[in-house]
């Protein structure tokens, strides 16, 4: 790595530019974030020949790690000769947000088909009365795509509310006690239900209120809430991700969970436990520990259903 900073600065010809400098430059740009089979990043790794794969939006791979060995693992059928493509960031946010993460991180503008297309009006509007997306038109205005009724954006109140959030979600991993929990739990309700009224249920701000609601939900057993947020979560996903992305076959495996937990929801759990097969098998193989237990959900499943059919 030395080697090629050393390269990289006789190629440039700046004098003033240090080794240090370029070679932090290009670890920062070329790192992978090392995580687990659930896809919890927990280290950073510099691997030479997958950082060579170009971004896109809409990646046709992904990098999933065993342990420190990395594996690219393709999303669907690749034609001959077109390219492998990853994604550098995480992909729920806006074209916008996107775009400016990747300049300032990597250097580049994107212009990937999903860049180039309008994205999904619900990620990034209001709520109307009627239910529709109001899609912002200027900066205090959102205009219904359903009855057209203008809408006034409070954006100084979502300002606060977005600032107590992050402020709430920096403490949060500092809280490890169950009434430390219960108490983030109450405080980001109380911000998710003031949200809640003016975001459309698939804005993307509303899904990082969601997803932090979900895991103290989790982490606190409180398993009917966490049903909730998780459907709530994969409702998003379904905008946001395309239908083979890890991630989403992720969610559709703990929403598995949580229904089997509850003995009159046997057949959902079985048709989420399908859904999270249908995209994991391929993300992670068929032979992945991670598929091999869900595999076996999913006999129980039907193990139960079949002799529930019996008994009735």
């Amino acid at each position: 790595m030395l080697g090629l900073a050393i390269l990289a600065k006789e190629f440039i010809g700046d004098p003033t530019l240090q080794l240090e400098e370029i070679l932090h430059n290009i670890c920062k740009c070329n790192n992978f974030k090392i995580s687990d089979d659930e896809l919890r990043p927990f280290g950073l790794g510099l691997y030479p020949t997958p950082a060579l794969i170009n971004h896109s939006c809409n990646p046709n791979c992904f990098a999933l790690f065993r342990g420190k060995t990395v594996h690219i693992r393709c999303l669907e059928e690749i034609k001959a000769g077109e390219q492998i493509t990853i994604s550098y960031i995480e992909l729920a946010m806006t074209t916008k947000k996107r775009k400016k993460q990747l300049k300032n991180h990597f250097f580049f503008d994107c212009d990937c088909k999903t860049c180039s297309t309008a994205e999904d009006a619900s990620l990034v509007s209001y709520k109307c009365i009627c239910n529709g997306a109001a899609q912002p038109q200027e900066k205090e205005k959102a205009v219904c795509q359903k009855c057209g009724q203008v809408k006034e954006i409070p954006q100084e109140q979502l300002r606060n509310l977005r600032k107590k959030q992050k402020d709430l979600q920096k403490k949060l991993k500092e809280y490890t006690s169950e009434e430390e929990k219960r108490e983030a739990s109450k405080k980001l309700y109380s911000i998710y239900s003031s949200l809640s009224e003016f975001l459309h249920p698939q804005n993307l701000d509303l899904l990082t209120t969601t997803s932090l609601l979900f895991r103290l939900s989790v982490d606190l057993q409180n398993w009917p809430s966490a049903l909730c947020y998780c459907k709530q979560t994969i409702m998003t996903y379904q905008k946001v991700y395309k239908p083979s992305w890890p991630l989403f076959g992720l969610q559709w495996f703990m929403l598995g969970k949580l229904y089997n937990l509850q003995e009159d929801r046997l057949e959902k759990a079985h048709d989420a436990f399908m859904h999270a097969f249908r995209i994991l098998s391929r993300s992670h193989g068929e032979g992945h520990p991670l598929v091999i237990g869900l595999l076996t959900l999913i006999q129980e499943c039907q193990s139960q259903q079949s002799f529930k059919a019996l008994t009735f």
